[in-house]
């Protein structure tokens, strides 16, 4: 019997050293691949920002050019550089694990100096010059171009001294590139109004407050193709608008991340980006902006219509604007971006939906769509009209009659106040196989 109880003894402890050894070795492997993991994020993003640097540095010198070239053809080339390098610039600054409410002004740069110089690049390849206060808002762009090059080799230089990629206090804490952005006048890029669009005093979003477990548990099921893993980046303030900030990591495969913000009121869908290569194309945009109408709408954003949109580098960038029984509110706008791979949504931004989202009382005008038309000009044809709501240059709201016209082969459209009868807008509608936008 006491042989059998050391034999027992000598079997439990064996299977014990066993577990011991093999608890070591699973631990040794997991720490081993984690940081695995860790090393191919911070490689990626250390890429990203080198890719920054050279990109930004780009735009400045395209800028530079097209100020200084004497050639329309010249301006024209130095133009599409420079919107090139913009476009760079935004993926690599929406690649970096930063907060982009730090960076919303540097980001809103890259973006309109991307589009404007497109719409530039559009009126020299079709014979016009620029006039002499586009030729001037160049040479201001050329200037912001400079401030945010040298701001980006300065907050590189200090990221170099002190920082890592799990430690992003240092750009929370460094103001060198939104400085010179405080008073950069926005610029019409991304649909009629865009730039009254966040102007409004008051936030309107309605709804319980949730918590940062509950948005996160909101983030989880945005990706829950991926398995995500949600990391928490703090609470913000945005426009007066509070959100939580999340930084996503999609399962053992993927260097790929995201980023998504939730409003602390209401628990809805601020923002979101996520970065992943775009494959061979097998949507249309007209396909594109109809998958990013279902995505709004699973997402409780219902009665959306798009408006206008954007393709470059196999995505589509659309426009939606909420509906009010048939009138469309242009304040309500949400942006979306989406792959035309696959259909899938891979940006999100909400910030004008929800500050300036209500039910609102619009009543019949004084004057009828008919009456109103009436003095449009004799060169235009009309072609389509409707009410809409727009935003004017005062934080408060318009309730007008939408005219889409027709001139020498462009679309205009022309707006009027629906009591008096006034021209209170005129935008100009450019087209091509790129997508639709209004200057």
């Amino acid at each position: 019997m006491e042989r059998l109880t050391r034999i027992r003894n000598v079997i439990l402890a064996s299977i014990g050293g066993i577990l011991v050894v093999s608890l070591v070795v699973y631990g040794v492997y997991f720490h081993r691949k984690a940081n695995h993991y860790k090393e191919v994020l911070n490689n990626q993003y250390d890429r990203a920002f080198y890719d920054l640097l050279d990109s930004v540095n780009n735009a400045e010198t395209y800028l530079l050019k097209a100020v200084v070239t004497g050639t329309d053809e010249m301006q024209t080339l130095m133009l599409e550089e420079a919107g090139n390098a913009a476009s760079q610039a935004e993926s690599c600054l929406a690649l970096l694990p930063v907060d982009q409410h730090t960076l919303a002004d540097v980001s809103a740069f890259l973006v309109q100096l991307k589009d404007i110089s497109r719409v530039w690049d559009e009126t020299l390849i079709n014979g016009g010059s620029l006039t002499q206060e586009q030729y001037a808002m160049l040479e201001e762009l050329y200037g912001y171009a400079q401030d945010l090059n040298g701001a980006v080799h300065t907050v590189w230089n200090d990221f170099n001294k002190k920082g890592n990629w799990e430690d992003l206090q240092l750009f929370h804490d460094n103001q060198h590139l939104s400085e010179p952005f405080q008073d950069y006048p926005e610029l019409i890029y991304d649909g009629p109004f865009s730039e009254h669009m966040k102007t409004t005093s008051e936030v309107r979003l309605k709804g319980d407050e949730v918590s940062k477990e509950e948005a996160s548990e909101y983030v989880k099921k945005l990706f829950e193709f991926y398995t995500p893993k949600v990391e928490f980046n703090g609470e913000t303030e945005n426009h007066g608008l509070a959100v939580y900030s999340f930084t996503v990591t999609f399962g053992e495969d993927s260097a790929h991340v995201a980023r998504a913000d939730v409003t602390k009121i209401g628990g809805k869908l601020c923002s979101m980006i996520m970065h992943r290569d775009s494959g061979e194309a097998t949507l249309t945009p007209e396909q594109a902006v109809l998958a990013g109408e279902s995505y709004l709408n699973a997402l409780g954003y219902v009665d959306m219509e798009s408006s206008y949109y954007i393709v470059q580098d196999g995505y589509v960038t659309a426009n939606y604007a909420y509906v009010d029984n048939g009138v469309i509110c242009y304040p309500d706008m949400v942006k979306v971006k989406i792959s035309l791979d696959n259909g899938e949504v891979t940006g999100f931004e909400a910030m004008s939906y929800l500050l300036n989202h209500r039910e609102r009382d619009l009543e019949h005008g004084k004057m009828s769509l008919e009456k109103c038309s009436e003095s449009l000009s004799s060169h235009v044809k009309l072609l389509e009209n409707r009410e809409a709501v727009i935003p004017n240059d005062f934080g408060g709201e318009e309730h007008v009659y939408e005219y889409i016209c027709a001139y020498n082969g462009r679309r205009v459209l022309i707006y009027k106040d629906v009591d008096t009868g006034a021209e209170t807008e005129v935008l100009i509608i450019v087209e091509d196989d790129n997508g639709i936008l209004t200057i």
